[in-house]
């Protein structure tokens, strides 16, 4: 076999070639420099290749750099390797083979050509996916928010797989150890909200998590979800609120008067003016709030659809580079049905179900938490379980915890005193955290008059069997 000088090709000249020649330049690059493959794999599939017969080829050179190292690839490798797969090389396979071989093609054209043949590609694949969105749109049914928010679903999807090939299997063996030791000196996991106890019991609140707050009526859990997207807002980070119960105007009400620590009814009436102590923290709230982002939307009556379409807008505009620690926080307040009219096609809990997975998707795709709020059964009066927790196995299985807020009762008070904590939070599932057993808890220090909140000790197996030794040694 006689080569061909080395071919070094600026590339200005490859821009102007047409795939053809390209495909067979980049396949040429490979078999004289095959280390190049381990880089360009993940760049280039068998399908960015407009001639098949340079997409089979390539493949071809593929399982050759998985059977054995070589220095170059020859044209028995292209025959042992076919023969290997059960397939046979055609008279015109075989010239197409030869002629790869004739040419000497340096690394950096090799690399440049990749470079052109997968922008072609993607590019190609775009025009494909608008031409089919644009046939799609014309024969969708339902309002104009949900044919919007399909069109953006599909496309947010389509562009996130844009130029990968998904049937592409990655060694994490070999990647594993690397990994971890790049999160030595990183920083820390989860979303600091200044719950230390709560965030270490659930797994703290992490990318890619939706975590469940539940309690019964007037227990506060909506106030809660406030308090944390009040914390949020003195962190800097951006907070997306999507309302289904209170409205707009209660929201802000309650944001005034949790941000200046002023009793609701007082921002309600307007006689918060009338105490000076008052309208100072008022004004002091006014402006630390005025530089923050707090987006929010009523989505009370939508579709889940149209739920993950803010979400997904939210996203796109702060979460731009998601790491492990989480950059904004989405709070849903709260599950419950969209439409009663639902039920004549599912049952209920199918239905909330549904919420929480989309929920639980949009989390892991978008890289962002998300507290969801829900409600309590009836029979939570009674007992601390996921079971009193409506619907808990179709709701509970696509959150990573359940967290009960509630009062604590007087036999509890009597325990744990009133001053270590009027509330609880118990972790009663997790994926990630420790959890509670049995009578454990987090003490929580909450003024429902303004929603003021403080995290207390926690209350832990241990400190009740010391508090049940106590009390048997003061028995006479």
């Amino acid at each position: 076999m006689v080569f061909h000088k080395i071919y070094l090709i600026s590339i200005q000249r490859l821009i102007v070639m047409d795939n053809i020649v390209l495909e067979s330049i980049l396949l040429s690059g490979l078999i004289k420099h095959p280390n190049l493959f381990y880089e360009l794999e993940r760049r280039i599939t068998v399908r960015d290749f407009e001639e098949p017969r340079h997409g089979k080829l390539y493949d071809l050179i593929r399982h050759i750099r998985i059977k054995s190292e070589v220095d170059s690839i020859t044209r028995f490798n292209f025959m042992t390797t076919a023969a290997d797969l059960g397939e046979v090389l055609s008279d015109v396979e075989i010239d197409a083979v030869d002629m790869l071989l004739a040419r000497n093609v340096d690394t950096e054209s090799t690399t440049n050509a990749a470079k052109i043949i997968k922008k072609r590609s993607v590019v190609q694949e775009l025009r494909d996916i608008l031409e089919k969105e644009s046939r799609e749109v014309e024969s969708a049914e339902g309002s104009v928010y949900e044919v919007v928010g399909g069109i953006e679903d599909r496309l947010f999807h389509a562009f996130n797989t844009l130029g990968s090939d998904e049937d592409v299997m990655v060694n994490i063996a070999k990647q594993a150890f690397d990994f971890t030791k790049g999160l030595v000196g990183a920083p820390s996991i989860g979303l600091d909200l200044g719950f230390p106890n709560w965030q270490k019991a659930f797994g703290k609140i992490r990318n890619g998590s939706v975590n469940g707050v539940f309690a019964r009526m007037k227990q506060g859990k909506s106030q809660l979800a406030l308090q944390l997207a009040v914390r949020c807002m003195l962190r800097d980070v951006p907070v997306l609120l999507l309302d289904t119960e209170l409205g707009q105007e209660m929201q802000m009400i309650r944001l005034c008067a949790q941000a200046a620590k002023v009793p609701y009814e007082y921002v309600e009436e307007g006689t918060w003016v009338r105490n000076a102590d008052m309208v100072k923290r008022m004004a002091e709230a006014e402006e630390w709030m005025k530089t923050k982002e707090f987006m929010y939307a009523d989505i009370s009556g939508q579709s889940i659809q149209e739920a993950a379409n803010c979400i997904r807008k939210f996203a796109l505009k702060y979460n731009r580079n998601p790491g492990i620690t989480p950059q904004c926080l989405v709070i849903y307040d709260y599950i419950k049905l969209p439409d009663i009219g639902m039920l004549a096609t599912a049952q209920e809990h199918q239905i909330l179900g549904a919420v929480t997975s989309r929920m639980h998707d949009e989390a892991l795709r978008l890289k962002l938490p998300i507290f969801v709020v829900g409600q309590q059964g009836r029979s939570g009066t009674e007992s601390d379980s996921n079971t009193t927790i409506a619907d808990s196995d179709k709701i509970g299985r696509d959150l990573d915890s359940m967290t009960l807020i509630r009062r604590k009762t007087e036999r509890e008070l009597e325990i744990d005193p009133s001053e270590n904590g009027t509330h609880m939070l118990k972790v009663m599932d997790c994926r990630s955290g420790p959890g509670h057993i049995g009578d454990e808890y987090v003490n929580l220090k909450f003024d429902m008059s303004c929603g003021a909140m403080s995290e207390g000790d926690e209350f832990t197996y241990e400190k009740l069997k010391w508090l049940r030794n106590q009390t048997e040694r003061n028995e006479p």
